[in-house]
Order: C-alpha cells, then sequence, then structure tokens
C-alpha cells in the first residue's frame, strides 16, 4: 500500500513503531550482508529501487504529481540506510545502486547525493530498447551506468535480445553492466541468450531469480 506523507516520515522517527520497525528491517538486512562480508563477497546493493513509480511503498502515491517533500523523504530513507549500514553496522562490502524505473518520470528527482551512490542505472522493460529514456540524465551524475534490471515489455516468449545488445552498442556504450530479469522475462525463454551472455562488458552479466531476491 502507498503511504502518506506523514507515515512515511514515521518510518524516519526511530521513536515510533514505523520507525522501530524500519530499524528491525534493517538489522535483519544487515545481519546477512554482514555474513557476506565476513566472507570476503562484495555486494551490488540496490535498495528502494524504481521509487519514480507508484508500485511500491517507498515510491508516491502518483507517480505523475509527486510532491518535493515526497522527494526529499525518499532521500532521507535512502540515506538512513546508507548511514546505518555504514556506520553503524560497519558494512564496507556494499556497492550502491540508484535504480529509477526507465518509464515514469522524475528519475534524478530521487537522487540521494554522490556520496551515497557508487553506480546509476535504469530498470528498463520495453520491447525496443534503443527507444529507452533517461540513460544521458543518469550520465549526468558523473557515475558509472548500468541496467540495473532489464527485460521485454511484451511476454509472449517472442524477444530477440539481439535487439537489446544492439541498444547496448548503439545507444548506450557506457553501460558497464545488465542484469535480464528472470521468469518470462529470461533469456532463457526467449531468444538469442547465447549472443546476450557472451556480449562483452566491463562485468560479468547475472540473471537472477525474483523469488530469492526479492
Amino acid at each position: 500500500a502507498q503511504l502518506s506523507d506523514e507515515q512515511f516520515s514515521q518510518i524516519l522517527d526511530r521513536t515510533t513503531r514505523a520507525g522501530q520497525r524500519w530499524k528491525a528491517v534493517m538489522d535483519k538486512v544487515a545481519t546477512g550482508l554482514l555474513e557476506l562480508q565476513i566472507n570476503g563477497v562484495p555486494v551490488i546493493y540496490r535498495p528502494l529501487h524504481e521509487m519514480n513509480g507508484d508500485w511500491f511503498w517507498w515510491g508516491p502515491k502518483d507517480r505523475n504529481s509527486v510532491s518535493q517533500v515526497r522527494k526529499d523523504l525518499y532521500k532521507s530513507l535512502y540515506q538512513d540506510m546508507y548511514n546505518y549500514f555504514t556506520y553503524t553496522k560497519g558494512l564496507n562490502n556494499l556497492i550502491w545502486v540508484y535504480s529509477p524505473d526507465a518509464g515514469p518520470s522524475s528519475k534524478s528527482a530521487y537522487y540521494p547525493g554522490s556520496r551515497y551512490v557508487d553506480i546509476v542505472g535504469l530498470d528498463a522493460y520495453h520491447d525496443t530498447h534503443a527507444l529507452i529514456q533517461g540513460y544521458t540524465e543518469m550520465l549526468l551524475f558523473n557515475k558509472p551506468f548500468a541496467f540495473a534490471e532489464v527485460g521485454p515489455k511484451t511476454l509472449n516468449s517472442n524477444f530477440d535480445y539481439q535487439t537489446f545488445i544492439d541498444a547496448l552498442k548503439n545507444n548506450f556504450p557506457q553501460s558497464i553492466y545488465f542484469i535480464p530479469w528472470n521468469a518470462e522475462w529470461s533469456p532463457l525463454n526467449n531468444s538469442n541468450r547465447s549472443v546476450l551472455f557472451n556480449y562483452i562488458l566491463p562485468m560479468n552479466r547475472i540473471e537472477i531469480d525474483c523469488t530469492v531476491t526479492c
């Protein structure tokens, strides 16, 4: 359910029930991240993603009409997680990713600040990836760029991932990695997956399972 600004602000107040629940969630996540850190595993960490859409609780109630108050609340939430994990929990294995959705506007409006972000990206589900909007806008932050989630919009198992590779070469040449989503969006359920995974980028590509990571 979408939150009102008042409900959102309570999450940032540790004296409230909502604030205590938020801290408990962070504690639980931090425990797993610390285990990875102890074992020498770096984590590409992408919290509170697609914040410019209206489908997650940390997003606005209306993606087309977002107040500055709401944007500032989101930034404070992201910064709160960063500071808690970094300074209270001592986590130093996280590579922080800021990734709005490529569809709605306001892609830059929620950016929490340069010190809190290592990589900027876009979550992009499109049948013609060359038409994706937001790449140049993200590059203005002077951070490495990635497609944090990518896949076709139409789910009929007929998407040709060669077209995405062509778009990377011609339209998004500074991309350092991409993550194709699983299930119906997966390269395994569409065509030219070998072309996709054999394409050389500065970082390896990963296919993720939403049932595990979401």
